[in-house]
């Protein structure tokens, strides 16, 4: 699912790639970041993340840790090779009960780590944030009422 970009131009809404295994969670994700007048694209997996990012790097990244027999920290680690200026922010959400994950998430290069099931009246509001730290063009992000 990718918003639409009218006219082909270049839109100034943050992009968002989320990255979730479960379709249900997935589309949660992205009808809440959506309705609040994100841009967004979704995935299930770090095989179409790296396809997604090769055709266009997200301004931030929302991510299960769990998907399937890939790992999302592992992609996190990846990107973690790129300048801190082009690199996406990113969120790990997890359902997860294992100890040290959020420690694990944050040295992998998340930036928040939420635990499973997420408020989605506040997740926005988290989002807004962590786009406002980035210098730039998120910089001013704030989310649209629904």
């Amino acid at each position: 699912m990718t918003s639409p970009d009218p006219g082909g131009t270049e839109n100034p809404r943050p992009h968002i790639l989320v990255i979730e295994d479960n379709q249900l969670n997935r589309d949660l994700l992205l009808d809440v970041l959506l309705i609040h007048g994100y841009e967004v694209e979704g995935v299930r997996s770090v095989a179409e993340a790296e396809a997604a990012m090769a055709r266009r790097l997200p301004d931030l990244i929302v991510t299960d840790i769990h998907l399937g027999r890939e790992n999302g920290l592992d992609l996190l680690r990846g990107l973690k090779t790129q300048p801190a200026a082009t690199r996406p922010l990113a969120i790990v959400v997890s359902a997860s009960a294992l100890r040290g994950e959020r420690d694990q998430a944050m040295a992998a290069g998340a930036a928040l780590y939420l635990a499973k099931p997420i408020d989605v009246r506040e997740f926005p509001h988290q989002v807004a944030r962590l786009l406002a730290t980035r210098k730039g063009g998120a910089a001013g992000a704030t989310p649209q009422s629904p």
